[in-house]
């Protein structure tokens, strides 16, 4: 290849099919990877196709079970959508030679047309898949067109896959890569996991394809770590990071908040761990750095549903954190232990009543619906609703692939028959659910969503 290869990573359409707004989340694993490829020197732009440049601006805020699957449906296939129309423009206008598309199982269909729509501009250009669908069911995507799926952590896999391209398209030594080549699938050895996060650079924000579209807070979404601890058996995270949980070095950490805050001029920061209170000493470095550096940043973090220490959190507080989001899914302790979810009801109740007494926002999060769930469990649920009087969110449950749970119910049988996009109709079953009526369980999360809505209306 006479000149170096330009790459354009992709986070394929979702919310656009709906016609409607994207949550405000920047596509942090693309610019990882972004990040890995301009250190060695390439040109990479990163498209969010719900983002940049889209023609609509409304549906903040929407709950997925209000989506229209049928408009979805007819977006998809609507070469005409927008969402296609700009996507050419985009590779037309920046002629990429290798193209990343970034998928989960819900972006699976559009991540197909995605690989399509560009192969139909130029067949030259190689489409490779990377996330956690594809490290899943790396044939699947091999054999709906795409030329390599990259499994796992993709920085440092992908940056190879690169550079292979680049010195003739020999994927055979490149590790933590799936390809096709002359119809025969081979799957490489895994690439061996980042041991110091700290040695990767910073997500290329700077990459992003119409920044004009984003507005500085949109810019605060960060990660000090990767994996998870814990084995929650409705999560994929342990599936797709191989059961390792890896921390950032607070430093390199605050380093990057510092650059994002003086580069976009962001104040308000998302921290994106699953499991940033995890290490008690860690969060006490990071609050200093972040206090001795004087920021002047506002920030909000996910939390487990365990006892928290009121001294730490009043520290947390002075370096700006604002609000929390606790995964507490079940007011029934029999459902909590059915999804190895680690917490107690009672310890629930304490974080949360210290966290109010110190005037932290806080958003709980439940689930329902989850196997072996009953009229019983479900009414625990609804009493620790109103007894918490949180602003809260609830959702359906539904089993993904690489899911403990998910391979329980495929082995028992009670994966019902489905098709991928089945996914994005919110209320479709995908399993059978023996101790509830599935018209029930639905009523009871249309109530639910009802009062969740008119809760925070009322705050």
């Amino acid at each position: 290849m006479e000149e170096r290869p330009r790459i354009l990573l992709v986070a394929p359409a979702y919310y656009s099919l709906f016609n409607v707004d994207k949550e405000p989340f920047i596509p942090l694993g693309l610019l990882y990877v972004a990040g890995m490829l301009k250190s060695a020197g390439y040109a990479v732009r990163v498209y969010d196709m719900d983002v940049s440049f889209s023609s609509f601006r409304r549906g903040a805020g929407m709950h997925a079970s209000e989506f229209d699957y049928g408009t979805y449906r007819s977006s998809l296939d609507n070469s005409m959508h927008y969402s296609w129309v700009n996507l050419r423009g985009v590779i037309k206008e920046y002629r990429p030679d290798v193209v990343g598309v970034g998928s989960t199982v819900m972006t699976y269909s559009s991540a197909l047309k995605t690989a399509q729509a560009v192969k139909e501009m130029d067949g030259e250009v190689k489409i490779v898949a990377g996330g956690v669908y594809p490290t899943l069911n790396p044939d699947g995507y091999l054999n709906a067109g795409f030329d390599a799926v990259v499994r796992g952590e993709g920085d440092y896999s992908m940056l190879e896959l690169v550079q292979s391209v680049e010195d003739g398209g020999v994927l055979d030594s490149v590790e933590g890569v799936s390809f096709r080549d002359d119809g025969v699938i081979t799957h490489n050895s895994g690439h061996k996991m980042v041991e110091d996060l700290d040695e990767l650079p910073f997500p290329a924000r700077d990459s992003i394809a119409g920044r004009e579209q984003y507005n500085p807070a949109w810019m605060g979404n960060v990660v000090s770590g990767r994996g998870c601890p814990f084995r929650c058996h409705f999560c994929s995270c342990n599936t797709v990071w191989g059961g390792m949980h890896r921390f950032r070095s607070p430093e390199n950490f605050v380093d990057e908040i510092q650059s994002v805050r003086k580069e976009f001029g962001t104040k308000l920061f998302y921290f994106e761990d699953d499991t940033f209170y995890f290490d008690e000493e860690r969060v006490w470095r990071i609050c200093e750095l972040i206090r001795e550096g004087n920021l002047d940043i506002k920030w909000n973090c996910l939390m487990r549903g365990n006892n928290v220490d009121a001294d730490l959190v009043k520290e947390m507080k002075k370096a700006g954190l604002v609000s929390v989001s606790i995964g507490v899914e079940s007011g029934s302790q029999e459902m909590l232990d059915r999804m190895n979810k680690g917490i107690r009801v009672e310890d629930v109740r304490e974080e949360i009543k210290t966290l109010n007494e110190l005037g932290i926002d806080v958003r709980t999060n439940f689930m329902i619906g989850y196997p072996g769930e009953t009229k019983e469990t479900l009414a625990e649920t609804e009493a620790l609703i109103s007894e918490l009087d949180t602003k809260y969110t609830v959702e359906l449950f539904g089993p993904l692939p690489g899911t403990e749970v998910y391979g329980r119910l495929e082995k028992e049988g009670k994966m019902l028959e489905h098709e991928i996009d089945d996914y994005n109709d919110y209320y479709k079953p995908i399993f059978q659910l023996d101790s509830l009526e599935w018209d029930y369980l639905v009523k009871k999360h249309v109530q639910l969503r009802e009062k969740a809505k008119r809760r925070l209306h009322a705050r």
